[in-house]
């Protein structure tokens, strides 16, 4: 096993969590307290680089067993009498990512929509710590988190390891990627802009706009990041610079449609000059009214985009 004292050591500074002092009762792999690796470091002294927050899809699921005589020890083993406990955090929803690079390794802080980053106390939401090691030309990752054993947001930092033993799948840029191991995943999205790459796609926009022949708008709300990779949305998107206007496109089968971003109103909100060739030879021009929300859908939370309406 792998020291987890140098997985840290860009750590945040880490605040001592209350437990009792009853050792494990056998050898065998449990949830490490960050705190009895005897290093702690304040973030205000590390003078690296960090990239600013930026909002993610995330979604993490963490289990591990408790002995239900001694609930205050986290295992990532089953042993007969343990108790499955398991957490989902993040459904699907908007959460904030910053991200530090040094050669092939990085290190991602990843904070819950509701955290508090203005004090200490309360953490408000979930907050994780999320490394990948180069060892030996060999990269392995570790996921710790700030929930005490009962699943809860506790701490207003880091407090424990969830192990080290995750797969990564997905980009090296980092912009959609999954760790996982049996008993842990972390899936994270970029949720896609009208200014910047992953764009939301014109296809979508289009369904807002309708039909000529249509009385009305019939869609008016996407599940925006199911929607970026169906079917009905397929079709290469293409960006254009017209002095500062950006344009993005898509031409499908003959039919295209182009919006750009002419404002940002805030709270999610904006507007958007659309250009829908996709009639024939009729070119409409529009200006849509468009917000970014989130919505229940089968239990889970999603980002959506919501058609609020159309100018003259």
């Amino acid at each position: 096993m792998r020291s987890l004292s140098a997985a840290l050591l860009i750590s945040f500074l880490l605040v001592g969590c209350s437990k009792n002092s009853t050792e494990p009762k056998v050898d065998e792999p449990m949830l490490t307290p960050i705190e009895d690796l005897g290093f702690s470091h304040d973030v205000e002294a590390d003078d690296g680089d960090w990239d600013g927050l930026e909002k993610v899809h995330a979604k993490f699921t963490a289990q591990w067993y408790v002995d239900p005589n001694d609930p205050e020890w986290g295992w990532n083993v089953e042993r007969p009498g343990y108790v499955l406990r398991e957490r989902e955090v993040f459904l699907d929803g908007a959460c904030f990512l910053k991200l530090r690079r040094d050669g092939g390794e990085w290190l991602i802080n990843i904070y819950g929509p509701e955290f508090n980053f203005e004090g200490d106390w309360p953490p408000g939401d979930y907050f994780l710590y999320v490394n990948k090691h180069v060892t030996d030309g060999e990269p392995w990752y570790d996921i710790s988190w700030n929930a005490n054993y009962k699943g809860e947001a506790a701490y207003s930092s880091a407090q424990w390891i969830l192990g080290e033993d995750f797969q990564f799948d997905g980009e090296e840029d980092l912009s959609s990627f999954t760790l996982s191991n049996d008993l842990v995943k972390l899936e994270v999205k970029p949720i896609p802009s009208f200014s910047k790459a992953p764009y939301v796609h014109p296809r979508i926009i289009k369904d807002f706009v309708g039909w000529v022949s249509d009385r009305g708008v019939i869609i008016q709300s996407v599940d925006l990041l199911n929607a970026q990779s169906s079917n009905r949305y397929f079709g290469e998107i293409e960006t254009r610079q017209e002095g500062n206007t950006l344009w993005v496109s898509c031409d499908k089968d003959g039919e295209r449609i182009s919006y750009s971003l002419q404002a940002d109103l805030g709270d999610g909100k904006f507007v958007l000059n659309v250009i829908d060739g996709s009639s024939g030879t009729y070119v409409g021009k529009h200006a849509l009214l468009v917000q970014f929300g989130e919505e229940t859908i089968s239990d889970e939370k999603r980002i959506v985009l919501n058609y609020l309406g159309e100018g003259s």
